[in-house]
């Protein structure tokens, strides 16, 4: 990666947000560090529930408040603490600085308008181009991000378009400012193979022409092989593991990333009859659940006394990796006194 693409355009520092429960106030996202490069792709992995979601939320300041409010952290953008904005500045930042792209496009977008419209508003909100020239403009949009017959379906209402072509839109929708970060929040979940691979090649080519940074949400970890070149794994509210990509698949170090690749089918397996997929045991505790150690220690087949009693901290392992794992705690600890004199 080069020393551009290394400088972070987006830093989340110990970031926390919190579901208020009468007079309780449980940690849903606890204490989560982050951080893109420039034209970098991150992908942020986990199961449904985990924090994804709520941490790309926040970065907008769109957490539903209430119930949920962030209570504590930091996120630097452009020499700017985003949660320090007020209401018209973070207005400001979406859309024409940091977009996203929804994972239910239907929902996202305004039944009663046509998607055209929608795309439209944006171009006279941010650009400040006339009616003319933001249809103009538009099309053009629809035309690069593939949708075919694109001033026809710029009348077209989002019940009358695929999913597919949706989700077109609301990448149209995302590149209007060509802002420098955009923000995928499991956009090709709902998506056939083919629509997903035509999906994907688009955020591909978005970032070869535009060099834009990109934050890509999603539990698939094949889709996180063939796009992102960094990877952090998530799990109940917290960063567990982080690291380049091919570094992380050939090498995995936390326990939960060792059953997340595991679980993934294998077409080696598959072509000798062995097609039983494997699961990890055990439930995630539930969103904000007050835990005490590791919480990942009740599903964890490597867990001993400490990870019960201690939280453990992310550690540093290797160049650009963090594992939160008290095995690689000692093992580094190991290590050193071996090679003390």
């Amino acid at each position: 990666m080069t020393q551009e693409a290394s400088e972070s355009v987006l830093r989340i520092e110990g970031l926390r947000v919190v579901i208020k429960r009468g007079r309780r106030k449980n940690a849903v996202v606890d204490g989560v560090d982050l951080s893109i490069g420039r034209g970098e792709v991150l992908g942020l992995v986990g199961e449904s529930g985990c924090g994804k979601t709520m941490t790309a939320l926040s970065i907008l300041r769109l957490v539903p408040d209430p119930p949920m409010e962030i209570s504590s952290g930091r996120i630097l953008f452009g020499g700017r603490d985003l949660l320090k904005l007020s209401a018209s500045g973070i207005r400001k930042v979406r859309g024409r600085e940091i977009s996203m792209i929804f994972q239910e496009p239907m929902s996202a977008l305004n039944p009663v308008h046509t998607c055209g419209r929608q795309v439209m508003e944006v171009f006279q909100v941010h650009k400040g181009l006339s009616r003319h020239h933001a249809r103009t403009r538009t099309i053009e949009l629809f035309e690069m991000v593939g949708i075919p017959a694109a001033s026809t379906r710029i009348n077209a209402y989002p019940h009358e378009l695929s999913g597919g072509m949706l989700q077109r839109v609301m990448v149209a929708m995302a590149i209007v400012c060509r802002p420098p970060l955009i923000i995928a929040d499991e956009p090709t979940t709902a998506l056939d193979v083919t629509i997903q691979a035509q999906v994907l090649e688009l955020l591909v080519k978005l970032r070869s022409d535009f060099g834009t940074s990109l934050l890509f949400i999603t539990h698939d970890l094949g889709i996180v092989a063939q796009l992102a070149n960094r990877i952090s794994i998530m799990y109940a509210g917290q960063i567990v593991e982080e690291g380049p990509v091919t570094e992380i698949f050939s090498t995995p170090v936390h326990p939960y990333t060792l059953g997340l690749l595991d679980s993934v089918p294998r077409l080696d397996e598959i072509a000798e009859g062995q097609s039983r997929l494997r699961a990890i045991g055990g439930v995630a505790p539930e969103p904000g659940a007050l835990t005490t150690g590791c919480r990942f220690a009740d599903r964890c087949e490597f867990v001993f006394e400490r990870c019960r009693s201690e939280v453990p901290e992310l550690f540093t392992y290797g160049e650009g990796r963090r594992t939160r794992c008290f095995l690689v705690d000692e093992a580094a600890t190991m290590r050193i006194s071996q090679e003390a004199p």
